[in-house]
């Protein structure tokens, strides 16, 4: 760079000055040094990774992660949270159904949720249908608590699924509460 400003300002069929083309020596230079980084950090990393997976004897997936926490959690949190899937029943009957979430990966594993009565007595919750028609719902009420964990760029989807028993049926009402009793 120091040598072109003299053996540029001596040529006499110049299209560029000598500052454009310093400009461009520098950035052709900074493009250089830019892949040369890229590359350094690659390798670095890719080294570190190989590391890692020596060290712990394979590569970890998000199935790892979440039976790591499963099994953590089991020991950790009293109580210890349970599948979300519930039996459908009516007081002093056989279960009419059953109520759970489920991941879509093809396992349809439920997750696992803290639950816990909520002590409301004489309470009950409205829905209503129509302007003349209101629901009264009436009867133990839970409520249910999960944390999801997610490993990297990877995320599972999940699905809550209701499942009638044969020759029974039951109606699931969904929608966003507006109040404590609505």
């Amino acid at each position: 760079i120091n040598g072109v400003e003299e053996k540029w300002s001596t040529r006499n069929d110049q299209v560029l000055s000598s500052s454009e083309v310093t400009l461009s020596l520098l950035l052709n230079d900074l493009c250089q040094l830019s892949a040369q980084y890229t590359d350094a950090v690659a390798y670095v990393e890719s080294m570190m990774e190989s590391q890692l997976i020596a060290a712990i004897g394979k590569r970890l997936t998000p199935n790892d992660l979440e039976i790591f926490v499963k099994y953590h959690n089991a020991r950790l949190l009293s109580p210890m949270p349970q599948p979300f899937s519930h039996a459908i029943r009516r007081p002093e009957h056989y279960p009419v159904g059953l109520l759970s979430i489920e991941s879509n990966d093809g396992e349809n594993n439920s997750i696992h949720s803290h639950a816990r009565e909520v002590n409301a007595t004489s309470s009950s919750l409205n829905v209503p249908l129509s302007a003349a028609t209101v629901l009264q719902l009436t009867g133990t009420q839970y409520l249910h608590g999960w944390m999801n964990h997610r490993f990297g760029a990877s995320s599972k989807n999940h699905q809550l699924v209701a499942r009638a028993r044969q020759f029974s049926s039951f109606i699931l009402v969904m929608g966003n509460m507006v109040d404590g009793s609505t």
